[in-house]
C-alpha cells in the first residue's frame, strides 16, 4: 500500500533549487548586459545581447537541471518505496481513509490485529467500524502547513467480536492531490495493560511482605521500595527514591564497606550479609542483607533486608549448648578450635611460647562399644572425662573431639617435662579401673602432642598434628605418646607424595612383576617362581616394595596393586611358559584385601579373562591373616581353591607359628619364612624346629617350601630333611623378565655357581 502525503522536505529543496536557478540567470543577464554597456554602447537591439545570453545559459545549464530532474525522481521513488515498506512491516495497525469516511489503504497489521482481510476492510467504512469514537474526530481541522492529530484509548471489536483494547490515534490531513484525508494508527494495548495488572500484583504483593525491599538502578539509586522498607528506614517515600542504597541514614555501613559491598555485587552478581539498621550502633537491630543483580536490559539490583533479631537472641541462648558436647559436657570439636584461635589472635601467644594441645585416643574403644553396647561405651567415656578433669590443671580446656578422642589445651606456656608429667598422671589413673554402673574397667590411651604458636597456627593444623601422633602411636603399639616432630611431618609428606605418585603409576602400568625362582630340594631345578611387584619409576628407578607397599596398604591401594601384578603376569606368561619349565606362579595377597570377599570374586574373575591357567597360579597369604578372620578365612581359600587356585601360608614361623591351626583349612603348603632358617644348621635349636615342621607339615599332606637360602650348607641339609623346594637369594634373587637369559637358561643374579645335582653340597 502507498501513501499519497506530500514530501515536504523534498518540496522546500526544489523550491530552494529554482530560487538558485532563477538567480543565476538574472546574475548572466545583468552581467551580459553591463559589458554591452560598458565595451559597446553604440550596440542596439539589447534584446538580442540578453537572448544571446540566456541561450548560453540554458546550454550550460541545461545538464544540471537534467540531472536535478532525475535524482528528484529517484529520491522520490524511493521515498515511496521506503514508506511502503514501513507501513506493511510496522507492527502498528494502519487505516487511511478519506473525508467521507471510505477506506482507501490498509497495512498488514491491522488485518491481523481485527481479523479481517484487505478486501473485506476496503470494503468497509470507518464511522461503522469505530462507531461512536468516531465524534472524536469530527473537529478535527486541517492546516495548509501542519496536519492535526487526536488520540484515545478505545475498546474495538474485531471481525470474532472479540473487544480488545487499543490507542487510536487519528491524523488529518491533506495530500498533493487537494484532498483531506485521515490515517488512523492501531497499537495493540493487551500486553501493556496485562504488565500494568501484574505490576500492580507485584505491587501489593510487595507492599504485603514484611520483609524490607529495594529495588535500585545499576547506579545503586533506589526507584522502588515496598512499605516494610519504609518502616524499616522511618521516612517517607521521598526519602527513599533517588536515595543510594548503603548510603541510606539508618543503614550503619562505612565507606569502606560500601565499596568492597559494590565490588563484590559486580564481580559475583550478588552479596549477603549482616548489617545495622537504627539511630545509633547501640540501639540498631541487625538485618540480614541479600543483594541480587539481576542482569539484562534493565540491570537492576534487588536488596532484601530480613531481620534476624530475634534469630540473633535464640543462636545467643543456645550457643552454649552447641559448643558443648552432648554426652560428656566438654567443649565441641568447633568450640575448642575457636578458644584456641582466639588466643592467637588476641595475641596471648605474641611472646613465642608454646601452649600444648594433649590429644588423648582410647585404645581399642570399638571392642568396648561391642562388648558392652553404645550405652555401656557412653559410660566409659564419661569415666575417662571425670579423670580428665581430675588430673588436668583448672585452667585446661578439654574437649571430645569425636567418638573416643579427646583433647586438652593449656593456655599458658609449659616445659616437655611438664606435658610429660601431666601425661604420665592420666596414665597412672588409668591403671586403676574406671567405676562404671557394670563394673570396673581398665583402658589405656595413646597420646599425641603439639604446642601452639605463632608460627603453627591456626588451631586446626595444631590440632590435626597432635591427631597424627596419635596415629604414628598405634602403629607402634598401644600406651604410648608421640610428640608431633619434623620428623612425623616429613613422614606424613612423604606418605601423601609417595601414594599420589603411586595412584599415577597404578593407572600408567609402572609397577610390573620381577620374578624368583624356585628349585626343586631334590635336584635344585627350577620349579617355579614367586612373582614379586616392582615399581619402575620415571626418575628414581626400580623401586622395591618395601619402598611402597606399608603406604599402599595405608592408602588402601593394595586391590589395585594386587590387579596390576596379575595384569603383569598374564603379559609375561607366553613368555614364561615357552622357555622355561615350572610348575606355578606364586602370588602374594595382602592381609587387607585376602578378607574381603568381593575383591577374591574379582581376582577370580581377572584370572578367567587372562591366558593363565588356574591350576599355574598359587596364591600365598601370611599367618596373620590367616587368623584374623577365621570364616573369611576360610571363604576366601575355598574360592580360590573351586577356582583351581592353589593357597600356600606365607612367612610360617614369624605369626602364630603352630602347626595346630592347619588342618582346619584347605592349603596346598607352607613356606618357612628365612627368619627360621637364621643360623641353621650350626644353631641345633633350630635346625631340630625345622625338621619337626616338615615331618609335620608331610604327616598333613602339605608340601613345604623353604626360604631365604644362602649357603650350600642350609641348601644340603635342607634337602636332606626333606624339605620340598628351596627359595633363596643362593639360588636368584628377583628378576625383572628382560633380564632373563633364555638361551642360557635361567641365568640370574646368583650366588656360586651351584653344584651338580647327583652330589651333596659339602
Amino acid at each position: 500500500m502507498v501513501f499519497r502525503m506530500r514530501n515536504t522536505e523534498s518540496i522546500y529543496r526544489q523550491m530552494r533549487f529554482m530560487v538558485v536557478y532563477v538567480a543565476m540567470g538574472l546574475a548572466v543577464i545583468y552581467f551580459v548586459e553591463f559589458i554591452r554597456t560598458r565595451y559597446f554602447p553604440s550596440a542596439t537591439g539589447s534584446l538580442i545581447f540578453e537572448s544571446l545570453a540566456g541561450m548560453v545559459f540554458l546550454t550550460l545549464s541545461a545538464p544540471l537541471i537534467s540531472r536535478a530532474i532525475t535524482q528528484y525522481k529517484r529520491h522520490s521513488q524511493l521515498v515511496r518505496q521506503e514508506r511502503s515498506f514501513l507501513v506493511e512491516n510496522i507492527s502498528f495497525g494502519i487505516i487511511q481513509s478519506d473525508m467521507d469516511g471510505s477506506i482507501v489503504a490498509v497495512n498488514t497489521a491491522v488485518c491481523e490485529l481485527l481479523g479481517y482481510t484487505e478486501a473485506e476492510l476496503l470494503s468497509r467504512n470507518i464511522n461503522a467500524l469505530l462507531g461512536e469514537e468516531i465524534e472524536l474526530f469530527e473537529t478535527l481541522d486541517v492546516l495548509p502547513a501542519q496536519p492535526s492529530t487526536a488520540r484515545k484509548d478505545i475498546d474495538l471489536a474485531t471481525k470474532n467480536d472479540e473487544v480488545i483494547p487499543v490507542e487510536l490515534v487519528c491524523t488529518q490531513y491533506s495530500s498533493d492531490d487537494g484532498k483531506y484525508y485521515r490515517s488512523f494508527i492501531l497499537r495493540d494495548r493487551r500486553n501493556e495493560l496485562e504488565s500494568q495488572a501484574i505490576e500492580r500484583r507485584a505491587s501489593l504483593v510487595f507492599n504485603s511482605v514484611t520483609n524490607p525491599i529495594m529495588i535500585a538502578s545499576d547506579n545503586w539509586e533506589v526507584a522502588w521500595c515496598n512499605e516494610a522498607a519504609l518502616m524499616m528506614l522511618g521516612c517517607s517515600h521521598d526519602g527513599v527514591i533517588g536515595k543510594r542504597v548503603m548510603s541510606l541514614q539508618r543503614l550503619k555501613v562505612s565507606q569502606t564497606e560500601r565499596e568492597f559491598i559494590k565490588n563484590t555485587v559486580l564481580k559475583k552478581g550478588g552479596w549477603s550479609g549482616i548489617v545495622s539498621v537504627g539511630e545509633d550502633l547501640e540501639s540498631s537491630s541487625p538485618y540480614r542483607c541479600t543483594l541480587t543483580l539481576i542482569g539484562g536490559a534493565d540491570n537492576i539490583i534487588i536488596a532484601n533486608f530480613d531481620s534476624i533479631a530475634e534469630l540473633m537472641e535464640a543462636k545467643s541462648e543456645l550457643s552454649n549448648s552447641r559448643s558443648i558436647d552432648d554426652l560428656t559436657g566438654l567443649l565441641n570439636y568447633k568450640e575448642f578450635e575457636f578458644r584456641i584461635n582466639k588466643d592467637i589472635s588476641t595475641g596471648v601467644l605474641s611472646g613465642g611460647g608454646r601452649f600444648p594441645v594433649i590429644v588423648f585416643n582410647i585404645d581399642s574403644f570399638r571392642q568396648f562399644n561391642v562388648a558392652y553396647d553404645r550405652e555401656g561405651g557412653d559410660c566409659i567415656l564419661n569415666a575417662f572425662t571425670a579423670v580428665l578433669k581430675e588430673c588436668l590443671p583448672h585452667d585446661s580446656y578439654l574437649s571430645r573431639l569425636h567418638s573416643d578422642t579427646f583433647s586438652a589445651y593449656i593456655p599458658r606456656q609449659c616445659s616437655l617435662s611438664e606435658v610429660n608429667g601431666l601425661v604420665d598422671k592420666v596414665k597412672l589413673r588409668l591403671t586403676s579401673p574406671l567405676n562404671v554402673d557394670f563394673g570396673p574397667v581398665f583402658i589405656t590411651v595413646s597420646v599425641g602432642v603439639d604446642s601452639v604458636s605463632q608460627s603453627n597456627a591456626p588451631a586446626r593444623r595444631v590440632i590435626s598434628n597432635a591427631e597424627y601422633a596419635v596415629s604414628t602411636a598405634k602403629e607402634v603399639g598401644r600406651n604410648l605418646t608421640r610428640f608431633y616432630s619434623s620428623d612425623i611431618s616429613e613422614s606424613a609428606n612423604y606418605f601423601v607424595k609417595v601414594s599420589s605418585e603411586l595412584s599415577v603409576a597404578l593407572k600408567s602400568r609402572q609397577l610390573v612383576a620381577a620374578y624368583q625362582a624356585i628349585v626343586k630340594a631334590s635336584d635344585f631345578t627350577l620349579h617355579s617362581v614367586e612373582a614379586l611387584v616392582r615399581w619402575i619409576h620415571p626418575v628414581d628407578g626400580v623401586r622395591r616394595p618395601d619402598d611402597f607397599i606399608p603406604i599402599a596398604e595405608k592408602a588402601g591401594l593394595m586391590p589395585d596393586l594386587s590387579r596390576a601384578v596379575l595384569d603383569s603376569v598374564s603379559a609375561d606368561f607366553a613368555s614364561l611358559s615357552t622357555k622355561l619349565d615350572y610348575g606355578s606362579i606364586s602370588i602374594n595377597f595382602s592381609p587387607t584385601v585376602f578378607v574381603d570377599s568381593d575383591f577374591v570374586d574379582s581376582f577370580v574373575a581377572q584370572v578367567n579373562r587372562t591366558y593363565i591357567p588356574p591350576q599355574r597360579l598359587i596364591v600365598e597369604i601370611t599367618e596373620s591373616t590367616l587368623m584374623r578372620d577365621t570364616r573369611s578365612s576360610k571363604m576366601a581359600i575355598a574360592k580360590l581353591r573351586e577356582a583351581g587356585i592353589g593357597v600356600v601360608i606365607d612367612d610360617f614361623g614369624t605369626g602364630y607359628s603352630s602347626l595346630s591351626y592347619l588342618d582346619k583349612f584347605n592349603l596346598d603348603g607352607i613356606k618357612v619364612d628365612k627368619l627360621m632358617l637364621q643360623g641353621v644348621p650350626q644353631d641345633a635349636k633350630k635346625a631340630e624346629i625345622l625338621k619337626n615342621i616338615i615331618a609335620t607339615a608331610k604327616a598333613l599332606n602339605l608340601y613345604v617350601v623353604i626360604e631365604g637360602v644362602e649357603t650350600a650348607e642350609q641348601a644340603s641339609f635342607l634337602r636332606r630333611e626333606g624339605a620340598d623346594y628351596l627359595q633363596g637369594y643362593y639360588f636368584s634373587q628377583p628378576v625383572l623378565l628382560q633380564d632373563v637369559d633364555f638361551d642360557k637358561g635361567w641365568e640370574l643374579y646368583r650366588r656360586p655357581l651351584l653344584p651338580s645335582s647327583r652330589q651333596d653340597i659339602r
